[in-house]
């Protein structure tokens, strides 16, 4: 199970980085998976049902990240903007 998060501009907070963060024991505990994130205040996580390794991540102010390897590292695929 994945867990994205951070609070970023606006009136929702003080801006804060969390990343995303992963479990493979239901919730006892989690690991940081933030490897190629250069923003890791996340906005939305999304997992390919026909493949849970890839999975995209879409962040406050850095775009749009790839993982094919299980959010072990991350890859730019697109920026915010025209």
């Amino acid at each position: 199970m994945y867990v994205g998060g951070g609070i970023g501009s606006g009136d929702e907070g003080p801006f804060t980085q969390t990343g995303v963060f992963k479990t493979s024991d239901r919730g006892l505990t989690w690991s940081a998976k933030n490897v190629g994130l250069t923003d890791t205040s996340v906005n939305v996580l999304w997992i390919d049902r026909t493949d849970p390794s890839i999975l995209l991540s879409g962040s406050e102010f850095g775009g749009l990240f790839r993982t094919a390897d299980a959010a072990e590292s991350w890859a730019r695929v697109s920026t915010h903007g025209p």
